[in-house]
């Protein structure tokens, strides 16, 4: 038995709209490949039909959805791998400032303590010179001894002398 009019056409419209979901699938599967971005425009033009019918046909929109969803999720995933990463390597970088930082507190520290010791040293080295050799090194004139009965010269004004000053 031959179909009739109507069963022929409506037989032919679901071929091509099983033409063009297979066109979809190939379209999205080639954007993926390629890496371009899936949006129902990018989908209908690649696949050859309108964005009309991507919207109108329940599968159609069911394809669209679903790739979109995919490839939302998949760079979701990609972005938070290299999230992942980046934040990986300055943790990395914060420990290494860390420990450069504690390395330099503790040569800081050594230093003062050598500092110390040092001034010590010194001030030990000025307490066992004789009275009359400490004098000499303090006094303004390095050549002439101290004695409580020489007098001073007079002081000029501007001079440290002048001001009160030693």
């Amino acid at each position: 038995m031959k179909p009739t009019a109507p069963e022929a056409a409506i037989a032919a419209r679901r071929q091509l709209t099983e033409q063009k979901l297979d066109g979809m699938k190939t379209a999205i599967a080639q954007l993926r490949r390629e890496g371009g971005r899936l949006s129902v425009r990018a989908i209908a033009q690649r696949a050859g039909v309108s964005a009309t019918f991507c919207y109108e046909n329940n599968s159609a929109r069911a394809l669209v959805r679903q790739a979109v969803a995919d490839s939302r999720s998949s760079r979701d995933r990609t972005s938070l791998e290299e999230h992942d990463r980046v934040e990986a390597t300055w943790r990395e970088r914060a420990l290494n400032a860390e420990n450069e930082l504690n390395r330099a507190q503790r040569e800081v520290l050594a230093q003062r303590e050598r500092i110390a010791e040092l001034m010590g040293r010194a001030r030990d080295a000025e307490t066992m010179v004789p009275g009359d050799s400490a004098q000499t090194l303090r006094s303004d004139t390095p050549h002439r001894k101290h004695h409580p009965q020489t007098a001073r010269p007079p002081a000029q004004s501007g001079t440290p002398q002048a001001r009160g000053t030693p």
